[in-house]
C-alpha cells in the first residue's frame, strides 16, 4: 500500500508542478529509508510536501481526489502491460517489446549477463 500512496502523492505533487514530482518521490525515499517514517501516513507526506515547497493545502486535497486515482490507475496499468508487476521491475525494451530481467541484490552478475 505504501508504493500506491507513495506513488499517488508523487501525482499530487506533478499537479502543482511537473518538476515536483521527482522531488516529491525523493522526499518520501529519504523520509523511509534515513528517517525510519511510513510513507503510507498521510502526516508523513505532508511533511514530505514541504521540504517539496509547493502548497500543502492543494497537495493534501489532490492527494485523495479522482483524478489523482484515476492518473494511478491509468499508471498501475501501463506498468502492468509491461509486465512490471514489483518494485523494482528491471525491464528491458526488445523490438517494442519489454521483458522483466531476473537480479539478485548481491549478485549483480545477475542482471549483467541478461544485458550483454
Amino acid at each position: 500500500m505504501q508504493l500506491v500512496l507513495g506513488v499517488s502523492a508523487g501525482l499530487a505533487a506533478k499537479e502543482q508542478n511537473p518538476a515536483a514530482e521527482k522531488q516529491m518521490i525523493l522526499a518520501i525515499q529519504q523520509a523511509y529509508y534515513l528517517q525510519a517514517k511510513n510513507p503510507s501516513d498521510e502526516a508523513v507526506l505532508i511533511k514530505c510536501v514541504e521540504e517539496v515547497v509547493i502548497n500543502t493545502d492543494i497537495f493534501a486535497e489532490a492527494l485523495n481526489s479522482a483524478t489523482t486515482k484515476q492518473q494511478l490507475l491509468a499508471e498501475l496499468k501501463f506498468a502492468r502491460s509491461m509486465r512490471a508487476n514489483s518494485f523494482p521491475s528491471p525491464l528491458m525494451e526488445e523490438a517494442g517489446r519489454c521483458r522483466p530481467l531476473a537480479f539478485d541484490y548481491n549478485a549483480p552478475e545477475v542482471l549483467l549477463r541478461q544485458l550483454t
